[in-house]
Parts: structure tokens; C-alpha cells; sequence
């Protein structure tokens, strides 16, 4: 499924968006991005900041309610 393919492409981190969208056969990155969107009610891109080094294979963790990632403060 494109959903699983995207959601652990993004997770791993190593690929840019614009090519992981073109090898799942999306013929642009906007409708990846819609689609994506459509799926998981979060961008490509925030998915990825949320999940960074957090996925090491099996399932990648849901994105619905994930909290942002703050970058930068200390405590």
C-alpha cells in the first residue's frame, strides 16, 4: 500500500520527498502531499520532523495527535 510505503519512507529520512512521492507513482510531490495529507491529517514534512530517529523498522508510529518537535530549547 502507497499510505505504508510513504509513512516508513519518511520515517527512515534518507530520501528527499519529491523523489519518495515519484517512486510511489505519484506523478507530482503536490498530490503526494495532498494525498499524505488526506491519510495521516499531517504534511510530509512535519511527519518526517515528528519521526526523525524515532523509526527503526516494524511499524512506524501513528501520526494522528503526534506532538510537534521542539528544536533548540533547553531545560
Amino acid at each position: 500500500m502507497r499510505r505504508d510505503a510513504a509513512i516508513a519512507g519518511l520515517a527512515e529520512g534518507g530520501e528527499p520527498i519529491a523523489e519518495l512521492a515519484a517512486r510511489l507513482g505519484f506523478s507530482e510531490d503536490t498530490a503526494f502531499h495532498r494525498a499524505f495529507r488526506r491519510w495521516t491529517g499531517t504534511t510530509p514534512g512535519a511527519y518526517r520532523g515528528t519521526t526523525r530517529g524515532a523509526y527503526r523498522g516494524g511499524t512506524a508510529p501513528a501520526s494522528r495527535g503526534a506532538a510537534p518537535v521542539s528544536r533548540g530549547q533547553r531545560s
